[in-house]
């Protein structure tokens, strides 16, 4: 049977972290106090909290940051608000389906249904996408929220069977199950565009959206390290290297630095050729968005509670030594 203790990451666990490569520049949106205000409001009044503990817990995670960094000028910032509430619902239902399957299904179900405990926030939500998105942007919307409804309950049969995939079968699922197509989605939605015909017209976009998909995935693999290991989480790139080839934690972590590497060359390449063959503003906006989805999701993966445990503040190194504790993530000077 495979559990966690088969891939060998334990409190104590050590390696060298070098550059993670992201070519855009992190940035972020210059009214984010304001979007953190409103989107912490919006989450006290629709997401249930267990207790006082698991509300500082949501609050330290700090998801309107996320936001405010994928999403940074010239995004609206009254979008970028709404986005923010995508994100607190999808952390907050990603954890239940871990750790409640039923509550879960039931959420797939029954997602607007007032009696759910979600159901307010699901509902508040999809009006609010509803009303703002032009329609063939509001339909696609909805159908990517499907899809990471539908793959997410696949990946829970696949985790309950304790096998571990190949890493192409990984990579592939996982880039459904972390729900960056229904953001993608919502780029055009915070720039205030549809692009619906250019984006199925042109196979170079898809390309682009999947290299960014594959960069920011792979990412949240590599900081979420220690979280999704002592928690009992086993579908994670360094690990399941680690397990298939036998290696060393730092070697699968360099193998997983060089597959963000060969994302963000990818992206950059198609993007560029994209730039080239589109004259058109609105198209380079979408493509800069696309971009800062990658660095603002790397910003924000060093920093979060989330993944670097609670009260931890990011000392500023990109490099070095990283410890897992058993509570906290450290990077020290190189050893």
């Amino acid at each position: 049977m495979v559990t966690p203790s088969s891939f060998h990451v334990t409190p104590g666990s050590r390696f060298h972290l070098g550059e993670v490569t992201c070519t855009p520049q992190a940035r972020i949106h210059p009214e984010y106090p304001t979007i953190y205000e409103r989107s912490t409001l919006w989450t006290g009044e629709y997401l249930p909290m267990a207790d006082e503990r698991a509300r500082r817990r949501l609050l330290e995670n700090d998801y309107p940051a996320w936001d405010a960094m994928i999403f940074p000028a010239p995004a609206r910032a009254e979008r970028v608000f709404h986005t923010s509430r995508i994100t607190a619902l999808l952390f907050e239902v990603d954890d239940l389906s871990l750790l409640h399957n039923g509550l879960f299904g039931d959420i797939v179900t029954e997602w607007r249904a007032s009696s759910h405990p979600y159901g307010r926030a699901f509902a508040d939500l999809f009006d609010t996408f509803e009303r703002n998105m032009p329609p063939r942007v509001y339909d696609r919307f909805l159908a990517a929220w499907q899809t990471w409804f539908e793959a997410t309950l696949e990946e829970l049969e696949y985790r309950k069977s304790l096998q571990v995939p190949d890493l192409d079968s990984y990579l592939r699922a996982r880039s459904y199950t972390i729900a960056m197509r229904v953001y993608q989605i919502a780029v055009e939605y915070v720039l205030d565009l549809d692009l619906t015909d250019l984006l199925d017209a042109d196979p170079d976009f898809t390309t682009a959206r999947e290299a960014a998909i594959r960069h920011i995935m792979l990412v949240n693999d590599l900081f979420s390290l220690r979280t999704e290991a002592f928690g009992g989480e086993i579908f994670n790139a360094v690990m399941i290297i680690r397990y298939r080839n036998g290696g060393r934690l730092p070697e699968a972590v360099d193998d997983v630095r060089r597959l963000i590497a060969e994302a963000d060359d990818a992206f950059a390449q198609v993007s560029g050729r994209l730039r080239d063959r589109y004259p058109d503003p609105d198209v380079h906006r979408y493509l800069d968005t696309l971009g800062t989805m990658c660095s603002g999701n790397l910003r924000w993966s060093r920093t979060t509670t989330r993944y670097n445990g609670s009260a931890t503040a990011w000392n500023g190194r990109s490099t070095g030594t990283v410890t897992l504790h058993h509570d906290r993530t450290t990077i020290g000077p190189a050893s």
